[in-house]
């Protein structure tokens, strides 16, 4: 990454999620949907999540990487038909670690000099209880080293060839209507289990494809107690219930997603408020625990993309 690599090369904007597959669920103004929350007005009005329209240029983009590392890194997915190689996980998996890691860092670097006074004032002031926000800066400080270790682990099974990567796929007869790369530290199983505090990171990602589409788990062998409950849990889901399963646990687990429009306009505004509120309660993430149930399948179906194969690579 250039910021961190020290690459002489200017960054360019990388696509977390690819522009062509975005274009594959994009509107006729090459458009698709994310959230975000507004900051109108907001010394008189509270917060709300709104979703908005993002051009495919600039959807899920990331300053990562220069043109020439970012083509080579990610040729095998930019330019080849998805088949679950082991190269396509790992770079799957890596890109979405990078992306993660910048966010992170970008976090920690705006806000670490707000947290270190807070922290002082506190220990001047003899203040029992130092600031929330300053933990939740270390916090996001610690998520950050931690995102490091594991994108150097990776680039050194990478560079030695050996296989890093154990992966889950399940494959579409539909196309989905929301495409998604996210790195997380899985906390909850789909069948209400509490993980052990671990940090055995899982990336999961939802792609398209000519006849339909993927939904990939992937994650480091040598940390492979958590994801390994957590894909477990999701293969005990009855298959007419795993896309709004896979669907909660995006909306609830990371903003790195795209919508596509035609969907998103189609869909109930009860359907609408209920990812609203997925999603809004995955922002205090850090500051309280989950609870058990947080991914627990609905037994009412309002997705369905059908899924035909899964299997472990």
């Amino acid at each position: 990454m250039f910021w961190g690599d020290h690459c002489a090369v200017p960054p360019v904007a990388s696509h977390l999620l690819s522009r062509f597959w975005l274009e594959q669920i994009a509107d006729d103004s090459h458009e698709v949907v994310q959230f975000r929350i507004t900051t109108e007005d907001r010394m008189n009005k509270p917060g709300r999540i709104e979703a908005y329209p993002a051009g495919i240029n600039k959807a899920t983009t990331f300053p990562g990487f220069c043109q020439p590392h970012d083509n080579e890194l990610f040729a095998c997915l930019e330019k080849e038909t998805f088949s679950a190689t082991q190269e396509q996980l790992r770079a799957l998996t890596y890109r979405s670690i990078c992306c993660e890691t910048c966010a992170k860092h970008q976090i920690v670097d705006c806000q670490w000099e707000r947290a270190d006074t807070q922290m002082q004032w506190a220990l001047e002031t003899e203040q029992q209880a130092p600031p929330s926000f300053a933990f939740h800066v270390m916090g996001e400080m610690n998520r950050c080293i931690r995102l490091f270790a594991d994108k150097s682990h990776l680039e050194t099974m990478w560079r030695s060839g050996r296989e890093s990567i154990s992966g889950y796929v399940v494959r579409f007869t539909k196309r989905p209507t929301v495409l998604c790369s996210t790195t997380i530290n899985p906390l909850v199983s789909f069948t209400g289990r509490v993980l052990d505090s671990r940090w055995d990171w899982i990336s999961i990602s939802i792609i398209p494809s000519a006849d339909g589409g993927w939904a990939v788990f992937s994650w480091d062998k040598s940390a492979p107690k958590n994801p390994s409950l957590f894909v477990k849990s999701f293969a005990k889901i009855p298959k007419h219930l795993q896309t709004i399963a896979l669907l909660d646990c995006v909306f609830e687990s990371t903003e790195y997603f795209a919508i596509a429009p035609e969907w998103w306009a189609k869909l109930s505004l009860e359907v609408q408020q209920h990812l609203f509120r997925r999603y809004g309660y995955g922002l205090k993430r850090g500051v309280e625990k989950a609870a058990s149930g947080a991914l627990l399948p609905s037994t009412k179906p309002w997705e369905d993309w059908e899924p035909i194969e899964a299997k472990y690579v």
